[in-house]
């Protein structure tokens, strides 16, 4: 009996892992982590260099650590044991940017998610952590009057380098927790709408700002940021390009008159960055609507920037975690649409990701309109200006990346073409989504 113990113990435990092992051989390779939004770690090449050196070893063992059966459900696994940690006494989580000490009762966490859709350091003084409440994550602002005058300053520079007739216009664009965290949990929050109005006082005359945070103050009470995203929501943007065609004395087309579609059950970024239980209860549903007009949109790559390619301004098959891309297909540098038969103006919107919604609402009232994603143009925005004739530039950014320096930098480095762009945090795994005509 002794013995037949051993031998039960012995294969209680080899069988598994080499059960384990088997299954591993029929994994295909390679690919992108679902739940970690990252590609995986392919199989290396062998060679007697790579062997030698050490590189074959070290990137078979990266190889093996990403590719195992049942990884992603083994991740989702590990993420809700670690929800289950500890005592609730309210439906709230605080996540902390690789806080060395969490706060008592915060779940460990990761760097929070920029406005520019990617997980990376903000290098500023925002990085203060996720807050979720009733199955609503929102970012901690921690803006300051220093790094807003630093932008003011960028803007102001960047007014001057631009051609006397151009209008331009800034519009800063406020996230949720401005108008949802409230109560005894504002006191970790810092005002984006005094700091907003910290850098609306430092613009020069040339620059006309947009009071976006009171617009959408008048409808909080609506759909107008995701639960799970750190992205608003196209009614939000909506709100935003209502204030900013006040400025320019354009009528903004009435919301109710533009068709809509929905892409449901969109899981965000800030979901995928805590893995909240109460943010999966509370999926998104990413509405957008059709502008008017005879519409024709081309873009340009990082890759080949001088090479331009049919775009869509709504990429309607966009799907899952992916559903943001609907809006313009994705981030392109550079992306031009034309509107035979409207006003002879041309726009000019330099943005991030949080444009993306943003800028859809506008093309319908000028006959060309540009596009510039600041995080990846390297064309010089002087010489677009000048050869394109520009009349009119938006200057769209979010609170947090008004707040970072490395964003702030960059929208005096897109004044002049320049050479390839400093790298940006770790480009989206999988590619933007193509509508049914191939187009991006």
């Amino acid at each position: 009996m002794k013995k037949l113990h051993s031998y039960i113990q012995i294969f209680s435990f080899a069988l598994p892992i080499a059960g384990f092992g088997v299954a591993s051989l029929f994994v295909k390779p390679g690919g992108v982590s679902q739940e970690e939004k990252r590609a995986l770690a392919p199989l290396p090449a062998y060679s007697s260099h790579s062997l030698w050196s050490g590189n074959f070893t070290d990137s078979l063992e990266m190889y093996y650590a990403d590719n195992f059966p049942g990884r992603d459900p083994l991740i989702r696994f590990s993420f809700a044991m670690k929800a289950w940690r500890g005592m609730k006494s309210e439906e709230i989580a605080f996540y902390t940017p690789k806080a060395k000490t969490p706060a008592p009762g915060a779940k460990p966490g990761q760097q929070p998610l920029t406005d520019t859709g990617d997980a990376a350091s903000m290098n500023g003084e925002v990085n203060k952590g996720v807050f979720i409440s009733e199955g609503r994550a929102m970012q901690i602002f921690g803006g300051s009057v220093k790094m807003g005058n630093l932008f003011a300053e960028s803007a102001n520079k960047f007014a001057e380098a631009m051609p006397a007739h151009v209008n331009l216009y800034c519009m800063i664009a406020p996230t949720a927790g401005e108008y949802y965290i409230r109560g005894k949990h504002r006191k970790m929050y810092r005002s984006e709408t005094e700091n907003i109005a910290n850098i609306h006082s430092g613009l020069s005359v040339r620059i006309r700002p947009v009071d976006a945070v009171g617009k959408l103050r008048e409808h909080s009470n609506e759909y107008l940021f995701f639960n799970t995203d750190h992205h608003w929501t196209a009614r939000g943007a909506y709100y935003a390009y209502a204030a900013t065609c006040e400025k320019m004395g354009i009528t903004p087309t009435p919301l109710e008159s533009m068709p809509a579609g929905v892409i449901r059950n969109f899981l965000g970024s800030l979901y995928w960055l805590t893995r909240d239980p109460n943010l999966e209860k509370n999926k998104d549903s990413v509405m957008y609507y059709q502008v008017p007009g005879n519409l024709k949109a081309i873009c340009y790559t990082a890759k080949s920037p001088g090479k331009p390619m049919a775009a869509s301004l709504l990429a309607k098959m966009a799907s899952g975690s992916n559903a943001y891309s609907v809006f313009l297909g994705g981030d392109y540098p550079l992306m031009k649409i034309d509107n035979p038969g409207a006003s002879p103006r041309r726009l000019l919107i330099i943005k991030n990701s949080y444009g993306n919604p943003f800028s859809v609402f506008f093309v319908s009232h000028f006959e060309k309109t540009f596009v510039v994603d600041y995080r990846y143009y390297e064309g010089g925005v002087k010489k677009l200006v000048e050869e394109e004739g520009i009349t009119d530039i938006v200057i769209a950014y979010g609170s947090f990346s008004a707040n970072t320096p490395w964003h702030i930098r960059r929208l005096t480095h897109i004044i002049k073409p320049g050479k390839a762009a400093t790298p940006t945090p770790a480009a989206p795994a999988a590619p933007a989504p193509r509508d049914t005509a191939g187009k991006p």
